[in-house]
């Protein structure tokens, strides 16, 4: 059902819709609502009846309106664009958007269940889950284009395995044995350069995108002013003065990125830090520096607050989200409970306990 709605104008009734993903206004003629309805319906028919008479619509045409809507809009579009191609393999291009309900989208995700990752290992449950919100979010996104009425995707999301997010004291020592040998024993620009990476990530909480666009102009009294981020706004990130140190290595007087980079690509960055993993024989990933930098703040009693501003989110959920409460920090925090003094008894004899104690009632035994 297309949703529509009237206004007045010179005491005319004006219909305005979304009819095949375009806005339309349109006058109707008539001077009282019941007559500008009937109106409404004889438009909508006709419409839709051309419409159908022209061509069916495709899954295809689907995907490009929500493509052009997202690269404008989505700031995290390009993590999307393999979701799609697997997405419009299955369902195929040509596939009437009509075909398309709830069984063939649990039949998709029965799929994603069945394929590898790049690593060879079967799709996380996190993993499905992405395009899981994916899918739902195009069709929804045409729902409100008015171009179809009903979401298909009505499968629950799986329940993701929760893991760990951030590196142990161990370790991160083991991880900077690492990132020190290789840079002193690098073969390329990028194995040279992966400590300043590596140590911005740690000490500034910065996402990696941030890292590889940061510019000399950005640094202004010892912090980085960085507006080309997730959310879209100006953050401050503070530097420590052993980090400006160790940057200002790299500092040239024609340079204009900090970290100098042949190929300014994550994914060349995330190649080298898989191969640091290895060596040092740790799991996680690059983005767990962040999370890392979050928890070392909490660790010496930073406020979930000043956390927030430092990592730049809109949201304090997302920020708890990153220190999360575990098992050793509750330890830590049981530590700091202490007993108020109070005044020790020498000999029972002493203290009028022993009074109140004798004559306390005694419990009686019940008789079997």
């Amino acid at each position: 059902m297309i949703k529509y709605s009237f206004y007045k104008k010179n005491n005319i009734y004006y219909v305005q819709l979304y009819l095949f993903g375009k806005r339309v206004q349109k006058s109707t003629g008539a001077t009282n609502k019941r007559d500008a309805e009937r109106f409404t319906r004889i438009f909508l028919a006709e419409q839709l009846q051309n419409q159908e008479s022209e061509s069916t619509l495709n899954f295809s045409s689907l995907i490009e309106k929500w493509v052009k809507h997202a690269r404008m809009n989505k700031k995290s579009f390009m993590a999307d664009i393999h979701r799609i191609s697997v997405i419009k393999d299955f369902f195929g291009e040509s596939t009437p958007v009509e075909k398309i309900g709830p069984n063939k989208v649990q039949e998709f995700v029965y799929h994603l269940s069945t394929m590898k990752s790049r690593r060879g290992t079967p799709l996380s449950r996190a993993t499905i889950n992405r395009y899981i919100a994916l899918l739902k979010v195009i069709f929804n996104h045409s729902i409100r284009m008015g171009i179809i009425d009903t979401n298909p995707v009505r499968v629950r999301s799986y329940k993701e395995t929760p893991r760990k997010k951030y590196y142990s004291e161990e370790e991160l020592k083991r991880l900077l044995t690492t990132v020190d040998y290789l840079h002193q024993n690098a073969r390329t620009l990028l194995q040279y350069t992966f400590r300043y990476v590596f140590l911005t990530a740690l000490l500034t909480g910065m996402r990696l995108s941030e890292i590889i666009n940061l510019k000399w102009d950005d640094l202004k009294d010892g912090t980085f002013y960085i507006y080309n981020n997730k959310e879209a706004v100006e953050k401050f990130v503070p530097v420590p003065e052993f980090l400006k140190k160790v940057l200002f290595e790299l500092k040239k007087e024609d340079s204009v990125f900090v970290i100098p980079m042949v190929r300014r690509k994550s994914d060349a960055i995330r190649n080298t830090w898989n191969h640091v993993k290895k060596l040092a024989q740790v799991e996680g990933r690059f983005h767990d520096l962040r999370r890392t930098y979050a928890v070392e703040l909490m660790k010496n009693n930073v406020s979930t607050r000043v956390i927030q501003s430092l990592l730049g989110h809109q949201d304090i959920k997302t920020t708890q989200i990153y220190t999360p409460t575990n098992l050793m920090l509750n330890k830590q925090a049981v530590e700091t409970l202490r007993l108020p003094s109070y005044e020790k008894t020498k000999k029972a004899s002493d203290s009028k306990l022993k009074n109140n104690h004798s004559k306390a009632p005694r419990k009686r035994k019940s008789k079997n």
